[in-house]
């Protein structure tokens, strides 16, 4: 079987395109929803799509089910029957048809307004409100701007409905109070754009800091491979010392002795902030010891992982 970790790797180093396998049936989110709505299509049955070109890619653990699922998700330019959609989000499963991957689901705009349509998305296709020759009719207004909240999506239904007569917008808007309430499964996901830009500049500004005062203690702050910080454990006993814990999506852990190096909890705080998010951490390593404390686990730092750059002089 292929990996897909590996595949898009791949994919990402040569610049090659990479197929996706767009699966049919009711129950599929992309295929019922997802694609009518954000590209005006639907297809009947499988069908390939193609990222052209993989521009970044993280590691995701969904465990909002029984069975925790792996996910990739992947920016890129898409190509779908022949038009190009740069910029573009794609969520792959781990599981794969004749070595392609399955699309989960597919956006174009910032992640955190999709998120929430998407949610409400579902629970509509999932009671019989929407369908995709309906979504399809929505699509000029997602396409140009006007459609891109779940406000708006009611808004837009409502529109529809006085040209073919059929929703119950009672449970709509039951739907719409439901999938609100359920922020919780989006707080996680991500950092409010606002705040991660103003999060990145700030982890720019402390990257060139830390360099500097490592390098004055003949150290090298030695970052870590980028993965998806999934967990916080504080105060957690490690070698009869308090420490700071972090689990990611990889399976790793890294540990900080807080009495030590984070007395104020400052960056406890910041990585409690930043779970959900791809991230990085970076160890203080002796110059002569290369790995000495990064490969028993410790860190220092933690930051949001765009494309990483490299702390060692």
């Amino acid at each position: 079987m292929v990996s897909i970790h590996k595949l898009i790797e791949s994919k990402k180093s040569s610049g090659m395109p990479m197929e996706v396998l767009v699966r049919s049936g009711s129950a599929d989110h992309a295929t019922q929803d997802s694609l009518p709505l954000r590209f005006g299509v639907y297809f009947e049955q499988e069908t390939i799509i193609t990222i052209e070109h993989v521009a970044s890619y993280e590691k995701q653990v969904n465990d909002r089910r029984k069975k925790a699922e792996i996910r990739y998700k992947v920016l890129g330019t898409v190509l779908i029957n022949d038009k190009r959609f740069p910029d573009t989000t794609v969520i792959l499963s781990d599981e794969t048809k004749q070595e392609r991957p399955y699309l989960i689901t597919i956006w174009r705009n910032d992640t955190n307004t999709e998120l929430g349509l998407s949610d409400l998305l579902s629970r509509l296709r999932k009671r019989g409100q929407v369908d995709p020759r309906m979504l399809i009719d929505l699509f000029p207004s997602y396409d140009s701007g006007f459609l891109k909240s779940r406000d708006d999506l009611v808004v837009a239904l409502r529109e529809h409905d006085k040209l073919s007569p059929k929703l119950n917008f009672e449970k709509i808007q039951n739907d719409l109070e439901e999938s609100i309430s359920n922020n919780e499964l989006l707080k996680n996901e991500n950092v409010e754009f606002r705040d991660l830009v103003k999060q990145l500049e700030r982890d720019k500004a402390q990257r060139e800091s830390e360099k500097i005062q490592a390098s004055a203690k003949s150290q090298v702050p030695t970052p870590s491979n980028s993965s998806v910080l999934i967990k916080v454990i504080e105060n957690k006993q490690i070698n009869n010392s308090q420490c700071t814990v972090l689990l990611f999506s990889d399976g790793s852990q890294k540990q900080m002795k807080m009495a030590t190096w984070d007395a104020s909890r400052t960056v406890t705080q910041k990585a409690l902030s930043l779970v959900g998010r791809r991230v990085f951490t970076t160890c203080w390593d002796p110059k002569n010891e290369p790995g000495k404390w990064s490969n028993m686990g410790y860190f220092k730092n933690i930051y949001i992982a765009t494309e990483i750059e490299d702390l060692e002089e």
